[in-house]
């Protein structure tokens, strides 16, 4: 195959990533606006994407919806353009148009899937329950019930209804297409060749259904095997990613073996966003402290890291909140880069390392895609010694672009649980993608705990010589209150006739906010002196606030929102209260222990190692508690005023002893060298 048709196959596969949201919705849908209402919409969702301040622009939005309350399909684009920017108010939306259009054929799916993902499979069901009390007679009722099943990981009953449709009289040529589409995205080829050449036969030899067959024909010779679907959709993605990940594509590597071990030179650090996470501040400590390194001439473990640090993020403006570290970034004069911004193919496709890859580009997961469409070649351009990838997803997004770029050291960092034991993460494509990466010489994992390295060398079946611990990093907090933040404090009761128990987390399901409040209401029962501060942003929190008014105690707790000066607020708890589902290395637990509070958690990820059992804090015995239970180990933690004091004295000694930024640096660095 020659250079400029592979370009061409590339240029083609990428378009899904470049087009314009509203162009595709458009195409999707069916919408048909005016030239002057599409150039005013798409002005406003390319605004919003450029920008974390989306109050002005969702000001702009939501009046042309009330211009026209009667029109869905305008509604289901501005539901999409807020989807796009990961604005939380998507939801709200969509769930408005479930309610004021009963037929809708987008909302149940997009409603269904958001339910899935911030709560799980049980309330997914219930909602289907709920929408769909019988199966609907109308084809298109029965795709859309489909779809939501699907969508709410039960992929057997929504299989099986696209099976029935095929057969289905009073299906529509639009209707098979789309049946056939999905059937093809489910893995199950037969069924889908079925449904096009059902198509064809029905309603003519069209070029567009003739597209439809050859796309099966396409998927089927990418696959070569026989078997189940899940077999088709594991054999479609094993081989597409062997071909990306393969030893043999002609790419050299860009720094010869035989190296210094005394010096490091260009580094490259990626991650998806710089917002208020955990992993996101580790990202920022560990970039500030080698880039202070490399500033001041410092050796690092005996390493003289010489630079320069290059810093990349998918996107610091796709939602609100996504740049909260980047201040702290810039004051130290440091570059920060959104690959998503980065012209695709480094601005010339027939040069590009995409070439190598082009065929199979139309098989890869979206973000796999966009990583090496828009990051491969500006890898090649910087030719660092180093890549540090941070974040199970940004692995799956750029890994690949690392392979392709010849980098001869790529650190993998994983902050929590492997895919297997998410079900919020169980994707197929994260198996073979992370087996490849780890098959490579020169590539290796790190985390921030023992227990999560642990559990991805046994689902992955490496050796521990391509896994390492690196513990947080934690700088004391500063206390210092921001302006507003002492009259917000002055809310709780009195300083000594309190106990106030606190959290700083993520208001997701992940982090379990409404048990949160439910173990509040049991502490508050017992302890009338209770009071509660809750830190933090999320799907979740005006669901909490909800359930803390209902179990009647809204005037107990104060949610704050995500703040700056987190270390105010752990001067003002006497207990820290964590009941993650999953987690890495916390970092709230480190630092609330580093302001002298102690910590109550359940065992989740590498919790039970940021503490120590009985002296700093409690690990409750399961992750599955109970209300009681967890008022029982936090009012355990009772003290005196004086007791209170020598205690705090300790859990500082302790913590910061045990995770300095320094030895985080140190361990880094080795990993970047070994």
């Amino acid at each position: 195959m020659t250079s400029v048709p592979i370009a061409t196959a590339a240029e083609g596969a990428v378009r899904d990533i470049v087009d314009d949201e509203l162009d595709r919705v458009t195409a999707a849908t069916g919408i048909r606006l005016t030239s002057s209402e599409h150039a005013q919409l798409k002005a406003r969702v390319e605004a919003m994407r450029k920008t974390a301040d989306l109050t002005p622009m969702l000001g702009e939005l939501f009046p042309l919806i009330r211009k026209q309350p009667n029109d869905e399909r305008l509604q289901r684009l501005v539901a999409t353009a807020l989807a796009r920017v990961q604005d939380p108010r998507a939801a709200l939306v969509w769930r408005g148009i479930d309610r004021r259009f009963p037929e809708s054929d987008t909302a149940p799916v997009r409603v269904v899937r958001d339910i899935y993902r911030a709560k799980g499979l049980e309330a997914a069901e219930a909602y289907i329950e709920r929408k769909f009390p019988e199966v609907p007679e109308k084809p298109i009722r029965r795709f859309v019930l489909a779809r939501a099943l699907i969508e709410a990981g039960k992929a057997d009953a929504g299989e099986d209804l696209l099976g029935d449709l095929i057969e289905e009289p009073g299906a529509t040529a639009s209707l098979l297409i789309k049946v056939a589409q999905l059937l093809l995205k489910q893995g199950l080829f037969s069924e889908a060749e079925t449904a096009a050449e059902v198509l064809i036969s029905r309603f003519g030899n069209t070029q567009e259904h003739n597209a439809v067959l050859h796309e099966v024909n396409h998927a089927q010779r990418m696959v070569g095997v026989t078997g189940t679907p899940d077999d088709h959709r594991s054999a479609m993605l094993v081989r597409t990613i062997h071909k990306v990940l393969g030893d043999d594509l002609p790419i050299p590597s860009l720094v010869p073996d035989n190296r210094s071990l005394s010096s490091l030179g260009p580094v490259v650090m990626i991650g998806g966003s710089l917002a208020a996470g955990g992993a996101e501040r580790q990202f920022a400590v560990t970039a500030l402290g080698l880039h202070d390194a490399a500033t001041a001439g410092v050796p690092i473990d005996g390493i003289e890291f010489q630079g320069p640090l290059t810093l990349i993020l998918r996107s610091l403006t796709s939602r609100a909140g996504d740049d909260f570290y980047l201040p702290r970034l810039r004051d130290a004069h440091l570059q920060v880069h959104e690959y998503s911004m980065f012209q695709p193919f480094g601005g010339r496709p027939r040069r590009s390392l995409s070439r190598f890859v082009a065929p199979f580009l139309p098989h890869l997961p979206g973000r796999m895609r966009e990583g090496i469409v828009h990051l491969a070649d500006a890898l090649r351009f910087l030719s660092p010694e180093v890549v540090h990838i941070w974040q199970d997803g940004s692995i799956l997004a750029t890994g690949a672009a690392a392979v392709l770029a010849g980098i001869p050291r790529i650190v993998l960092g994983v902050r929590t649980m492997p895919p297997t034991d998410r079900h919020d993460r169980a994707k197929p494509e994260y198996h073979p993608i992370f087996s490849h990466l780890l098959r490579r010489p020169g590539v290796t994992m790190v985390s921030n705990s023992r227990l999560v390295v642990g559990r991805y060398a046994d689902w992955l079946g490496v050796g521990h010589d391509k896994v390492r611990v690196i513990p947080n990093g934690v700088a004391p907090p500063d206390t210092t209150p921001a302006p507003e933040s002492p009259a917000q404090a002055a809310l709780l009761p009195a300083s000594g006739k309190r106990f106030v128990v606190g959290a700083v987390m993520r208001m997701a399901e992940v982090k379990r906010p409404l048990l949160w409040v439910d173990c509040a209401a049991a502490i508050l029962a017992r302890c009338p002196e209770a009071c509660f501060i809750v830190l933090g942003k999320g799907p979740l929190l005006e669901s909490a606030i909800e359930r803390a008014r209902g179990l009647g105690i809204g005037d107990r707790i104060i949610f704050t929102g995500t703040k700056p000066d987190v270390g105010f607020w752990y001067s003002q708890m006497d207990v820290l209260l964590l009941l993650s589902r999953y987690e890495g290395l916390p970092n709230v637990l480190i630092e609330a222990q580093m302001c002298g509070v102690p910590v109550v958690t359940t065992p989740a990820g590498g919790s039970a190692e940021a503490l120590e059992p009985g002296v700093t804090g409690t690990v409750l015995p399961s992750i599955d508690v109970e209300p009681a239970a967890v008022a029982d180990a936090v009012l355990a933690w009772r003290r005196d005023t004086s007791q209170r004091a020598e205690l705090a004295e300790s859990l500082k000694e302790w913590a910061n002893a045990r995770f300095s930024v320094r030895r985080m640096l140190e361990l880094t660095v080795q990993s970047y060298l070994e």
